[in-house]
């Protein structure tokens, strides 16, 4: 958890230094995001699908040492543990967590689930190493993510389509449906909050 008064870290220019102009502005809004919810999260964190660490370096000062990271890419592993803002990192499968059960307090896992198949096996692993009263705070592409980019405004529908397929993006739903994905698995979904504007999202594709 941070300092109550922490001042907010300058996302924006942070992810600028690393990322393409394109994504750093959904980034650093996920970025905030988070930082505006980090009072739910206890130590340590399990940072599920944690690519090459990047986003919980800048995301999350004050977790530092204290975060868990796990992917399947080894190459993002190493990566990610050169980075130096986890206590651990491991290769290993989401739908497979190496943790007993009830004994991760909060997680973390950011423009993961969309990818991830089978989603469902996922999202019970997260619950069961949850532990009672546990959080779990995840950025997801909901289902009117193609509809809103630029390419998309342009060349119609099939753009969206082949965006989101060469995106690898499996699960586009509803806050509805996702909140069902959620809830099936044993999650309950306390809040779920659109940060991501139409206007930012037509400079995705770039």
């Amino acid at each position: 958890m941070r300092s109550t008064g922490q001042e907010q870290p300058d996302f924006l220019r942070r992810h600028l230094q690393t990322l393409p102009i394109h994504r750093t502005l959904v980034r650093s809004v996920e970025a905030r995001l988070f930082w505006e919810l980090d009072e739910q999260l206890s130590e340590p964190i399990l940072d599920v699908g944690c690519g090459d660490g990047s986003f919980a370096q800048i995301a999350f000062p004050a977790h530092h040492g204290r975060i868990i990271g796990l992917d399947p890419r080894r190459d993002d592993v190493r990566e990610a543990r050169e980075r130096g803002a986890y206590g651990l990192v491991m290769v290993a499968d989401g739908a497979r967590l190496p943790f007993a059960d009830e004994s991760i307090p909060s997680a973390i896992s950011n423009c993961v689930l969309e990818h991830v198949e089978p989603l469902d096996e996922t999202l019970r692993e997260v619950a069961r190493v949850l532990k009672p009263g546990g959080c779990f705070i995840t950025g997801v592409v909901g289902h009117r993510f193609a509809d809103m980019l630029l390419g998309t405004r342009l060349f119609g529908a099939r753009y969206g389509r082949w965006f989101n397929r060469i995106s690898v993006h499996h699960n586009t739903f509803t806050p509805e449906g996702w909140t069902a994905c959620f809830e099936a698995a044993g999650l309950a979904v306390e809040s779920w909050h659109p940060y991501v504007s139409p206007a930012a999202l037509k400079l995705f594709d770039l």
